[in-house]
């Protein structure tokens, strides 16, 4: 096989490859052309000072930043971004005037109101995930991305992303839903990803109540739901979930 043979795809987030497929059912070794997602890698600098690296797709990347500044706790909008330059592999951010800055901890997270305005009905959670999976397009070519959306009370899908990180496809739909100035508070999450605590504290960091996941949650990811005061979903798949914390946000609906 030779990487020259290589074709990256037209949208810039998969390319084709040239591959040995072995079937050994079917006593077959054929070569073909397989279709894999782009990773690429972009490193942040706030204030002039290296922040991180992320290890992303090559899409969204303006989302992705500003989300991971609000999740981590950086900024609080987008507003108090002076200037934002992406290119090369490298984002440049320049913040309004401040003292210095000081990420979110999962100590430190944010915790929501149990009261928050927000219930939802489980059909409601069960076809934005339905949703999630119909736009899911890269995955469904590929094999190798995860999914996330933003979504309203009514279930309508305000911003969505995929990418091969999950933590980053949190970052981009968060960075896009504040760039479009969305209220956070009565939106919810919805992920193909584990909930770990730092998802978690990603969406307590942005005060959103709601957490909803095709995957399971980890011990520690209900430990900082429950802390922190966010419903907490998993296993949202047919006509099933399972509710790990703060049930108060899903409205019971019996016969």
């Amino acid at each position: 096989m030779n990487a020259n043979n290589n074709v990256v795809d037209e949208e810039k987030v998969t390319m084709k490859r040239q591959i040995l497929r072995v079937d050994l059912g079917k006593d077959i070794f054929e070569n073909i052309n397989d279709e894999v997602a782009l990773e690429t890698s972009l490193q942040l600098y706030v204030n002039n000072k290296p922040f991180t690296i992320f290890t992303c797709s090559p899409t969204k990347t303006k989302e992705l930043v500003i989300g991971n500044l609000l999740t981590q706790g950086i900024i609080s909008k987008p507003e108090e971004i002076k200037h934002l330059q992406i290119q090369k592999g490298k984002a440049k951010v320049k913040l309004q005037q401040k003292t210095g800055f000081h990420p979110y901890t999962k100590e430190k997270a944010k915790k929501l109101k149990a009261s928050q305005d927000l219930i939802l009905n489980p059909e409601t959670v069960l076809n934005a995930v339905k949703t999630l999976d119909t736009k899911a397009v890269v995955f469904k070519r590929t094999g190798g991305t995860h999914a996330a959306a933003l979504v309203d009370g009514k279930g309508e899908v305000l911003a969505f992303s995929e990418d091969i990180g999950r933590h980053n496809a949190v970052d981009k739909v968060i960075g896009e839903a504040a760039l479009k100035r969305i209220d956070l508070k009565r939106t919810w999450l919805a992920s193909t990803g584990r909930l770990s605590s730092e998802i978690v504290t990603k969406a307590a960091n942005v005060s959103v109540p709601v957490v909803v996941s095709v995957a399971s949650p980890t011990n520690k990811g209900i430990e900082a739901a429950e802390k922190m005061g966010l419903t907490l979903i998993g296993f949202a798949r047919g006509r099933r979930f399972n509710l790990y914390t703060h049930p108060e946000r899903i409205r019971k609906m019996v016969g």
